[in-house]
């Protein structure tokens, strides 16, 4: 049979998303963008994290030198600011002006919000790991989709236009990596820098991910006419 350059099947050898594609326990079935498809569109290539973007390593835990430091210092920043109210609580607050014992109990609640950031540093590694996780990705003859499921299923559409920039990053082993969707004209008036930071969507560590993004050139380029921008 001979091989057709946009078939994805024939992609750099990519093959076809089996109907139940194990990761961990967990199954992706083909059948979960058929809900948003439009009547007009085909499903090019489908497909969902690496098994090894679910491990955590070193580089997942990067933060965790500042974030520590951010939490010790917000803690005790907050005891700090807690010694009036302990004192007047040692002395069972004789003595003491209504006003005085209301600015004592509010003062220390400014530091709440920086220790739960901390805290939130420390979860992050985790938090980015389960994102990922429950993300699935797929290639259409229109546009790029990432479902985000959960409690609420969150759709992710990225039309094939003319404004459509990407980005890969390849893994430093091994055949996996992102590729970053980002609309040109949308963030035209942000810094280049500002742009690069905010995507519209990617795809996180996916396996052979030059074989995808061949598929995802070829159905840009046979939709707007020109390969996307880079």
């Amino acid at each position: 049979m001979k091989k057709d350059p946009f078939n994805p099947d024939h992609a750099r050898g990519l093959t076809a998303v089996p109907a139940h594609e194990k990761m961990r326990g967990r199954v992706t079935e083909t059948r979960s963008f058929e809900a948003y498809l439009q009547p007009s569109e085909t499903i090019l290539w489908q497909g969902a994290p690496a098994p090894q973007a679910l491990r955590l390593n070193r580089q997942s835990f990067v933060v965790y030198p500042f974030a520590f430091f951010w939490l010790a210092f917000s803690l005790f920043w907050v005891n700090g600011a807690s010694t009036p109210l302990q004192e007047m609580a040692a002395r069972g607050f004789q003595e003491t002006d209504f006003v005085e014992i209301v600015f004592a109990f509010v003062f220390p609640l400014f530091g709440v919000p920086f220790v739960l950031a901390g805290l939130w540093l420390l979860y992050k590694p985790f938090a980015d790991r389960n994102k990922i996780r429950r993300s699935i990705y797929a290639l259409t003859n229109d546009r790029a989709l990432i479902l985000k499921r959960g409690w609420r299923n969150k759709l992710i559409s990225i039309p094939f236009q003319e404004s459509l920039r990407t980005a890969k990053e390849k893994a430093p082993q091994g055949d996996s990596g992102t590729l970053a969707f980002f609309n040109v004209t949308s963030s035209a008036s942000m810094p280049r820098m500002m742009r690069d930071a905010l995507p519209s969507g990617e795809f996180s560590s996916v396996a052979r991910i030059d074989a995808v993004e061949d598929v995802f050139v070829q159905a840009f380029t046979r939709k707007t006419g020109h390969a996307p921008l880079h």
